[in-house]
């Protein structure tokens, strides 16, 4: 299963969550892939690699057709092995601004490549809602957005929504919403309550039954190159990562026999079309 972290919006904890998402799911016997889409490295360097040992990194795959394989490496945290990425990065889309052949499915085909290596691959995708973000979207099964308590959420949730069912309107394939989860959540101020209720009430089971809490762990880790279980595994925000990954490992349990389902219908159509 490949799941995408997605948000076009900076500061919503979209990289916090993917990488402690990842590192909790290698931790319960997974084989686990976690791929660094944003130029600014962030999810490189909470996993302690150096800004000198960022290559090869997900540019050099896309952009230089460097064996995937060749730029995996091994995390510190168990089960879990990383792409980095660097500011090379950043000019993806200009690489590929006139229509180049498959530069939609770039992603998808290098990652079709080492899928069956990993029972989940994580993408920490870049704000903005680019090239490499449609990439991202045709590339995933499913994406999951994190949204903070904030005034605005519910109006940026809506126009990125809308982006990325433009792209499956365009293209024809995307990745399914997996749901909404809440971060940086203080339930002690009634705006940000009010808020989380406004989003249950607009996007129902979608949104997550708990949200991450506003936590100085969480915003302390990654300058420590580590994930939040290994910086500090009592904390409130190491304890609500794990429930979301209950509530993850849960929702795909979920949706996987409907995938499969749909696979065998699309199958029996094409056994259909080929007999007729």
């Amino acid at each position: 299963m490949i799941l995408a972290f997605l948000n076009n919006k900076g500061g919503v904890g979209k990289t916090t969550s993917a990488v402690n998402v990842a590192a909790e799911v290698g931790s319960r016997g997974f084989k686990v892939l976690l791929v660094d889409l944003d130029s600014q490295s962030s999810a490189s360097l909470s996993l302690g690699i150096n800004r000198e040992n960022f290559e090869p990194s997900i540019h050099d795959v896309l952009m230089e057709n460097y064996p995937i394989h060749r730029a995996i490496r091994q995390s510190v945290t168990k089960n879990l092995d990383v792409v980095s990425a660097d500011m090379r990065l950043s000019k993806y889309d200009t690489y590929f601004a006139y229509d180049v052949e498959g530069r939609t499915v770039k992603l998808k085909s290098v990652l079709d490549s080492v899928r069956n290596q990993y029972q989940l691959i994580v993408l920490d995708s870049g704000p903005g809602f680019g090239l490499l973000t449609t990439n991202t979207l045709i590339a995933a099964d499913y994406y999951l957005v994190p949204v903070t308590a904030e005034n605005l959420a519910l109006q940026g949730l809506k126009n990125m929504i809308d982006a990325v069912n433009l792209v499956d309107k365009n293209i024809g394939k995307s990745a399914k919403r997996l749901g909404i989860l809440v971060t940086k959540y203080d339930k002690r101020l009634r705006v940000q309550r009010e808020i989380f209720e406004l989003l249950k009430n607009n996007f129902g089971q979608e949104v997550f039954d708990l949200g991450i809490p506003l936590n100085v762990r969480l915003s302390e880790a990654p300058g420590f190159g580590q994930t939040i279980f290994a910086y500090d595994q009592m904390s409130s925000g190491a304890d609500a990562y794990k429930l979301c990954v209950d509530e993850i490992l849960r929702r795909l349990a979920l949706a996987l026999p409907l995938q499969k389902s749909e696979e065998i219908a699309l199958e029996r159509g094409r056994e259909v079309r080929v007999s007729v």
